[in-house]
C-alpha cells in the first residue's frame, strides 16, 4: 500500500473511532452528571472536525503540479493545521469558561458509569496515538503528525479526567469540575503547538539541523564537489525541497558540472525521503577539495 493511501486510510478510522469516542463520552458524561466527561465528549467532537481537516488537506495536498501551482500542493496541510489549531483553541476557550462556573456551585460525584467510560476512552486513545504517530513519521504528513500530537494531549487529557472522576467518588466533588479546567488548558496549550508549526511551514522556516547535516554529508560526498557553500531546506506539506550552491573545479566543461549536480541530486534522493525538489547553483572553484564546516557553511551564506 502506498504512502498516500496509508494516511489517508489511517485519517478515516481515526475519523470513526473519534466519532465513537464523542459519543460514549456524551452520554456517559449527560446521565453520569460528570462535567469533565462532558467537556471531553465536546473535544472529541472538535476532534471529528481535526479529523476531516487531515483527509481533506491529505486529498488536496496530493494533487499533482500544475500550471497555476507549480510546487504542487503541499502548504493546504499546512493551512488544514491552522484551522485544525483555531477549533481547538475555541472549545478550550469555551470549557474553561464553563468550567469556571461550576467551581462556584456543589456538585454531586459523577455515577459510576462516568469512572468506566474515561477508563476505556483512554486505553482507546493510546492505541489511535501510537497507530497515527507511526503513520505519520513514515508519511511525513504535516496534518497526520498534527493530529497524532493531538492524540497525545487526549491522552493525558482523559487520564486526568478519569482521575478527577475517581477522586470525586472519594469525596472531592470539586474535583470534576477543576479537571474539565485542565483539559481545556491543555487544549488551548495544543492549539498554541499545532498552529507554531503549521505556521512555520508556511513561513519557509528551516528543516530541523539533523537534516540539513545529513543533506550536506551527502553532497561533500559526492565525486566532483569541492566545496558546500549553501544549503537550505523547506517543507511543502509532508515534501521537502532542498536549495544548494556546490562548488566545482573551474576547467570543468558545463556538462561535467552538470552531471556532478544531478550525482548530488541522485545522492540527497536516496539517503533523504519525501523530497521532492532539489535546486542545485555551481559556482566554480580552484579545484582543491575543501571539506567546510558546516556552522561555518550557514555563516557565509547569511
Amino acid at each position: 500500500m502506498s504512502e498516500q493511501k496509508r494516511v489517508e486510510r489511517t485519517a478515516v478510522v481515526m475519523l470513526g473511532l473519534n466519532g465513537v469516542l464523542a459519543l460514549m463520552k456524551a452520554l456517559a458524561g449527560y446521565f453520569g452528571a460528570s462535567l469533565a466527561l462532558m467537556a471531553e465528549a465536546v473535544h472529541s467532537s472538535v476532534d471529528i472536525l481535526a479529523s476531516s481537516g487531515v483527509l481533506l488537506g491529505v486529498k488536496i495536498s496530493n494533487k499533482p503540479p500544475d500550471s497555476s501551482h507549480p510546487y504542487g500542493h503541499g502548504k493546504i496541510e499546512s493551512v488544514i493545521a491552522c484551522s485544525i489549531s483555531l477549533m481547538l483553541a475555541y472549545a478550550g476557550a469555551s470549557l474553561l469558561k464553563e468550567s469556571l462556573l461550576a467551581l462556584n456551585g456543589l456538585r454531586e460525584p459523577p455515577a459510576t458509569v462516568s469512572l468506566t467510560t474515561a477508563g476505556v476512552c483512554l486505553l482507546i486513545k493510546e492505541g489511535m496515538y501510537r497507530y497515527t504517530a507511526r503513520v505519520a513519521r513514515s508519511s511525513g504528513s504535516m496534518a497526520l503528525n498534527a493530529d497524532a500530537w493531538h492524540h497525545r494531549t487526549d491522552v493525558y487529557i482523559t487520564a486526568g479526567v478519569f482521575a478527577s472522576i475517581l477522586g470525586a467518588h472519594a469525596g472531592f466533588a470539586l474535583l470534576d469540575p477543576a479537571a474539565s479546567m485542565l483539559v481545556a488548558s491543555l487544549i488551548l496549550v495544543t492549539a498554541y503547538r499545532i498552529c507554531r508549526m503549521a505556521l512555520d511551514q508556511l513561513l519557509d522556516a528551516s528543516v530541523d539541523p539533523k537534516t540539513l547535516h545529513a543533506a550536506k554529508k551527502a553532497v561533500l560526498a559526492t565525486d566532483g564537489v569541492s566545496r558546500v557553500d549553501f544549503v537550505a531546506a523547506r517543507r511543502y506539506g509532508q515534501y521537502l525541497y532542498f536549495d544548494i550552491e556546490i562548488s566545482v573545479d573551474s576547467n570543468l566543461s558545463v556538462e561535467e558540472g552538470h552531471n556532478v549536480a544531478t550525482s548530488v541530486k541522485r545522492n540527497l534522493h536516496c539517503l533523504i525521503p519525501h523530497i521532492n525538489g532539489v535546486l542545485i547553483h555551481v559556482n566554480p572553484s580552484n579545484g582543491e577539495r575543501v571539506d567546510v564546516d558546516e556552522a561555518e557553511c550557514i555563516q557565509r551564506c547569511q
